[in-house]
């Protein structure tokens, strides 16, 4: 993982003006939003959601997909989170807080 100072650097170089900054700084943004834990979770569900709705409306279904999701999510979705998006989130936030100083001298 590269550490804030090589991200300054790297930024630098490539000489942005305000505009593109302004644009980087947004997608950075969303790059955190994407990668948090919170938009993981909500992702996983879509599959969980399809298939409830695939059926008729039943409790017992909406129990057994609500605890098939659980599982899902702390025996895998926990543990891949934390091996794949955890990198790139903190990676996101350097590259984010880089921006944003070098904007403010500007």
């Amino acid at each position: 993982m590269k550490t804030l100072f090589e991200i300054k650097q790297s930024l630098l170089e490539k000489n942005y003006t305000k505009k593109d900054l302004k644009v980087k700084i947004a997608l950075a943004k969303l790059a955190i939003v994407l990668t948090s834990e919170m938009t993981i979770a909500l992702i996983s569900t879509i599959p969980f959601i399809i298939g409830f709705l695939c059926f008729e409306f039943d409790v017992n279904i909406a129990i057994i997909y609500l605890v098939a999701h659980f599982l899902f999510y702390t025996l895998y979705l926990k543990k891949m989170y934390k091996k794949e998006f955890v990198p790139i989130n903190l990676e996101a936030k350097l590259e984010l807080q880089a921006l944003r100083e070098i904007k403010a001298t500007k």
